[in-house]
């Protein structure tokens, strides 16, 4: 079987995964959540991989790294595309100051433990900067899924849940902003028109695709007559978006996410894009989610331990991050422990993951992989109880 015959079976696979067997089987309540996450799939992809029954063999998955770019772009748009600045200033400013001091104090206290991780070897690997710092970026991001979807079902009013569905909705931000300037910091020397950008250059590269792409799409979207060529011509935005950020070894998620934010306040169009952008998601999220899986190696014993150290660490960081801006944004008030409900890692960080492994193969990139698929198997196990207890707490 071909790469592309896979690759289209996989996507057949995906499409009715997330249409057909979930929208119709009816979950009990209770087990609903275990299903948010994507762990089952990032476990067909295992046994598909290499490291079992080598269906998606190495060579295969090389061929097909752009298709994954494609998925990465994908979600990369679609994040930027729910920002919209005139959104944005619905919210007071004490809640922007509020995430700010939240994320700073977080990658501070974070930046320290994973000094440590290297200080004491427990990597099992001399690490480099840069897999340090993209290591850093992708614990960042926080799920707003699982809340958003507990909160349903236990019926808690939004005043009580508002500020943490804030919190984690763009916490993302942050992760993607850390990235996308850290690959450009850490950009191997490559001449470009037979000149050296610099670092500074390389990240306005990145901004500088991503906006060219917007204003292409801006002018497509008024001669698109239905939504298929609006799909038709979002894919095609997304493949240019993923093909200069393999080109040039940027971050497709970067880009991608400029693109969406830049198009977000160009366009009026934008709340129909996001509809619509999510509305076809959910197949290319599985199959991101299966190859990210086939691409894991577990090469070192300690892998396993380190992601559950990691969510450990992760969630008590969120938490002090959370206490800390609630002693300095006086305007605001948090229910007590609040940080517990930015507990869940987001599937962005699998994707931050994911794009370095690609881009840079190797042992680091492999370890990094292979923790953060098992951090999303610990954190699908583990986030909803703790949701669960704070969500009945706040509620009573």
């Amino acid at each position: 079987m071909t790469a592309a015959q896979l690759f289209v079976l996989i996507l057949v696979f995906g499409y009715v995964g997330s249409r057909l067997i979930f929208s119709r089987i009816q979950l009990p309540r209770r087990e609903q959540h275990f299903f948010l996450m994507g762990g089952e799939y990032l476990l067909a992809g295992f046994l598909l991989g290499p490291s079992v029954l080598n269906v998606l063999s190495r060579d295969i998955l090389q061929s097909l790294s752009p298709v994954i770019f494609v998925g990465i772009g994908w979600l990369g748009m679609l994040l930027g595309i729910q920002l919209p600045l005139r959104n944005l200033r619905r919210f007071p400013p004490a809640m922007f100051l509020f995430l700010l001091v939240e994320n700073v104090v977080f990658l501070a206290l974070m930046v320290g433990s994973i000094w440590l991780f290297q200080r004491f070897r427990l990597l099992g690997f001399r690490a480099n900067g840069e897999f340090l710092l993209i290591w850093l970026g992708a614990l960042a991001a926080t799920s707003p899924t699982a809340l958003a979807v507990l909160s349903r079902q236990f019926r808690v009013p939004m005043r009580f849940t508002f500020l943490a569905r804030f919190l984690s909705s763009l916490d993302g931000l942050f992760a993607i902003l850390f990235v996308g300037i850290v690959y450009g910091l850490v950009h191997p020397e490559q001449l470009l028109l037979g000149i050296s950008p610099g670092k500074l250059g390389w990240i306005l590269l990145s901004v500088g695709l991503g906006t060219v792409g917007a204003f292409f799409f801006h002018w497509m979207l008024f001669i698109v007559r239905d939504e298929n060529e609006m799909i038709l011509v979002s894919m095609g935005v997304i493949v240019y978006a993923a093909g200069v950020a393999l080109l040039f070894r940027l971050s497709p998620l970067f880009v991608a996410f400029v693109l969406g934010a830049v198009l977000a306040n160009l366009s009026t169009k934008e709340t129909h894009l996001s509809h619509l952008l999510s509305a076809t998601e959910k197949p290319f999220y599985i199959v991101f989610l299966i190859f990210a899986g086939s691409l894991v190696e577990f090469s070192h014993p300690g892998i396993p331990l380190a992601a559950v150290l990691l969510y450990v660490l992760r969630l008590l960081w969120k938490i002090a991050g959370n206490a800390t801006a609630t002693l300095v944004v006086k305007d605001l008030r948090s229910p007590q422990a609040s940080g517990l409900p930015l507990c869940s890692i987001a599937g962005l960080s699998l994707a931050i993951a994911l794009e370095y492994a690609i881009l840079f193969p190797g042992e680091a990139s492999s370890y990094m992989l292979g923790t953060f698929v098992v951090l999303v198997v610990v954190n699908q196990m583990i986030s909803p109880l703790i949701l669960r207890t704070w969500i009945q707490r706040v509620r009573s």
